[in-house]
């Protein structure tokens, strides 16, 4: 059976972009079991792919969204409880750029951008292959060189969008550090 690529993704966007209807949900019910069924339906789609046994998706790169926003608009993760108790500096996880300000203080990457830093590096808590070279970074954590650069991308900003968009070109064409 062939579905052609602009059919499958005319369904992928309608598929990402559907709201759940809220009157499926009963968010009073206390059956996790019963919760946990009603929230994983599944449309008739997915249901054909998984049964036919296809991909979503197939690329023969990988390709990673890296946050560009500034600090004060950027969203933030919270790490668990546990940790927040043992280590309360820093109560977020650490994103794509926080990580890049983390790097490693070498010579290698006092000159490399944002972009740059994590399509050729990757950032590894516990090292497969201690032969391959590596680095430490502020973190602890390993930065090991990718065997292939991968894509990234950024939220499309404007001019109109005013600081939110030089804070991205700055980010983006510029090497920095902390101090």
């Amino acid at each position: 059976m062939y579905i052609t690529l602009k059919f499958f993704a005319h369904y992928i966007t309608k598929y990402i972009t559907k709201p759940e209807p809220i009157g499926v949900f009963d968010l009073e019910e206390h059956d996790a079991y019963h919760q946990h069924i009603i929230a994983r339906r599944i449309s008739s789609l997915k249901v054909m792919v998984l049964l036919l046994g296809y991909k979503l998706c197939r690329s023969s790169i990988a390709v990673n969204y890296l946050p560009s926003a500034p600090p004060f608009s950027r969203s933030r993760s919270i790490k668990p409880v546990h940790i927040i108790l043992s280590d309360n500096e820093n109560p977020y996880w650490d994103d794509a750029i926080d990580k890049y300000l983390k790097r490693p203080r070498n010579t290698i990457f006092n000159e490399i951008t944002y972009p740059k830093y994590h399509q050729q590096y990757q950032i590894c808590t516990k090292l497969t292959n201690p032969n391959r070279q590596h680095w430490i970074d502020l973190n602890g954590n390993y930065v090991v060189k990718r065997q292939k650069e991968i894509l990234v991308r950024f939220h499309y900003t404007t001019v109109d969008s005013g600081g939110e968009f030089f804070y991205q070109q700055l980010l983006l064409r510029f090497p920095f550090m902390m101090k």
